[in-house]
């Protein structure tokens, strides 16, 4: 694991010293077990330590890095309150300095120069993980099961450090054998702790404390944002930034739609284009860094006022939160196809993202993308890249439609995208050693075969949580829009008081993530004055 890019200077040091308290270790001692909350900065003064991975049945105890004195111990799982995947042994005794998590969260909100040391050292640390050190925990599964592409889809999403191991491949077939498994007990986890099977990210996420409802008995919050898409994560880094105690709560992880998107390169400031995992990730970071909290997979079952003016939000797991204002920017579900046996093929060969886990499972193999916006352009934009031949299916008669120009130009440049105008999937047929792809188009031939279909063709709002007033098509209303305006609302509010609505899920967004991410900006000064009203009668 990385060390810092340099060692911290005497002012350096001086300065993190205000923050915390210089305590004695010794040899030998623990500073953080793995499976630990990691809530704690440790900035080693003299002493020096070892970050250790813990054995398991698959392998024994290494020494992932050592860490010499002017050192920070930790990663970016400090800044999220998660559990520790390695454990911190001091090899030689010393002084440590103990920053506690609000004195770090101060620390990184007044310390400019110092903030962005840390985050640069925990971005390397966290990459190192995933290349280097995620034996920790390591996972067997098969990703042509829906329950294991939606596993492996998880830990990609939110970042989490593992090795991935296929039943069929020689690390798998040795895993399952020493612990007794059948397909049956798959997607299994082997951790310092044991072996768990039949694992899904509702497991991973109790077990690294991803979904941890924060401070219960705590004070009221001042924002819950429902959603951490471009919208909901631009919302919470403006509150967090300003000082507003915020969480973010989303059913999968950071990035919305957007973040299952291969490449976004039309989105300013990033000329070479980023992918909707790296914005996400990004935009995760910097909330965190001002002290959000995130809490993913959780879903919101409803959001409901309280007699005392506060805003009620009920997760599915039974928890729940309260918070002085609500931003929903939920965006939407993905648009079925509709045809016969849909269910069936989802993950087992039907899609509806094309990242990384996805095309590697298609490489080098013919692909058929269904849809007519940027979504599906850049699918097949990244699919034709790792090696598949693309027929793009689209309804209408002209990619020109809903496509942005950049997408259109390298679809019509490429030797490797087919596009069929005009045309409508009516069925799926085969499994997922091969599909067929049956449209209803003038001059069909027949069916297309295709290793995988990536289906990107909208979807429709996701507000069942939300009893306000939404139009005829299910997004939701807001001011002035309403039907009853409110005297004194504010913009973006819906017709529940103190309950905004920013992005894909509000009525009249324009849908691009660049739009979603001004509306969750700009939605904070609304915030502001929802909180200084707060004491005024409804």
């Amino acid at each position: 694991m990385s060390e810092a890019p340099r060692p911290f200077t005497d002012a350096e040091m001086r300065t993190l010293a205000r923050y915390g308290e210089s305590r004695t270790v010794e040899s030998g001692e623990v500073l953080r077990r793995a499976g630990d909350r990691t809530g704690t900065l440790f900035v080693l003064e003299s002493a020096s330590a070892d970050a250790v991975r813990e054995a398991t049945v698959l392998r024994a105890e290494a020494v992932v890095a050592s860490f010499a004195p002017r050192s920070p111990l930790g990663e970016v799982n400090l800044l999220m309150g998660h559990r520790a995947f390695l454990t911190v042994r001091v090899t030689r005794p010393g002084q440590v300095i103990h920053i506690e998590r609000d004195a770090l969260r101060r620390l990184m909100a007044h310390e400019d120069a110092l903030a962005r040391l840390l985050l640069m050292t925990f971005t390397r640390r966290r990459e190192h993980l995933l290349d280097h050190a995620a034996e920790c925990l390591e996972i067997v599964g098969s990703v042509d099961t829906a329950r294991g592409l939606a596993l492996r889809s998880f830990l990609t999403r939110m970042s989490v450090p593992h090795r991935w191991h296929e039943p069929t491949s020689p690390q798998g077939r040795t895993a399952c054998d020493h612990a007794g498994l059948t397909a049956a007990d798959l997607p299994a986890a082997f951790r310092a702790q044991g072996v768990t099977t039949q694992v899904t990210p509702e497991f991973v996420a109790a077990w690294w404390g991803l979904a941890d409802v924060p401070g219960s008995g705590s004070p009221v919050l001042d924002v819950a944002v429902v959603g951490a898409g471009p919208a909901g994560m631009a919302a919470a880094v403006g509150c967090a930034s300003e000082g507003l105690s915020t969480v973010v709560v989303d059913a999968t992880g950071p990035g919305g739609q957007a973040g299952t998107s291969s490449r976004i390169e039309n989105y300013l400031g990033f000329p070479a284009g980023l992918s909707g995992a790296d914005l996400a990730t990004r935009a995760a970071l910097q909330a965190l860094k001002f002290g959000a909290h995130l809490l993913a997979p959780a879903r919101v079952t409803a959001v409901e006022p309280t007699a005392d003016g506060h805003q009620r939000v009920d997760l599915s797991s039974g928890a729940r939160l309260t918070a002085r204002t609500v931003v929903l920017a939920t965006g939407v579900t993905y648009r079925r196809l509709g045809v016969p046996d849909e269910e069936e093929f989802l993950g087992a060969g039907l899609h509806h993202a094309a990242t990384a886990v996805e095309a590697g499972l298609v490489a080098g193999r013919p692909c058929v993308v269904v849809g007519g916006a940027n979504s599906a352009g850049q699918a097949a934009v990244f699919l034709a890249q790792h090696g598949c031949h693309v027929t793009v299916v689209l309804r209408s008669g002209d990619l020109r439609a809903g496509m942005s120009q950049y997408l259109v130009d390298r679809i019509t440049a490429s030797e490797s995208i087919d596009v069929l105008p005009g045309a409508t999937v009516t069925a799926l047929t085969g499994s997922i050693d091969g599909l067929e792809v049956h449209l209803d188009r003038p001059g069909s031939t027949g069916p297309l075969a295709a290793a995988g279909v990536f289906s990107l063709i909208g979807g429709t709002p996701h507000a069942d949580m939300f009893d306000g007033e939404r139009d005829a098509t299910g997004y939701v209303l807001t001011h002035p829009h309403v039907a009853a305006p409110r005297p004194g609302a504010l913009m973006y509010e819906t017709s529940q008081r103190n309950v905004f609505a920013v992005g894909d899920v509000r009525a009249g967004s324009l849908r691009r993530v660049a739009a979603a991410a001004g509306e969750g900006a700009s939605v904070v000064a609304s915030l502001h004055e929802a909180l200084r009203r707060a004491h005024q009668p409804a």
